[in-house]
């Protein structure tokens, strides 16, 4: 019973932490947690890894400028060219893809290492 406790505090605490992460909906515009003020395709795509999970990626870049998608967790992060970096993830798993889109909506597939 009490093993059950604990393991039920321990899911709840993640839950919660977890959730903290999708309650910035307009998200911020700090600059990426990489020791660069720069927002720009080269930093993202040198920390893009299929290991990547909704956590981890806002300590790598900071909170998302957006967060869309219905059914997955869809992180928007805003370049300082205009682009956009789309990165989704099924929930508060591993990242399932990371698209570069630009300014006129064409996107296209970002690699994950």
């Amino acid at each position: 019973m009490r093993l059950t406790k604990v393991l039920f505090l321990l899911a709840g605490s993640a839950l919660s932490i977890g959730c903290a992460c999708c309650s910035s909906f307009g998200g911020d515009q700090s600059a990426p947690e990489t020791g660069s003020s720069a927002r720009d395709l080269a930093t993202f795509e040198a920390r893009l890894a299929s290991t990547l999970t909704p956590q981890s990626a806002e300590l790598l870049f900071g909170k998302p400028d957006r967060v869309e998608g219905s059914g997955l967790i869809i992180y928007v992060y805003r370049l300082d060219d205009g682009q956009e970096i789309w990165m989704g993830f099924p929930g508060f798993e591993p990242i399932l893809y990371a698209k570069l889109r630009a300014p006129d909506g064409q996107m296209r597939d970002l690699a994950l290492k």
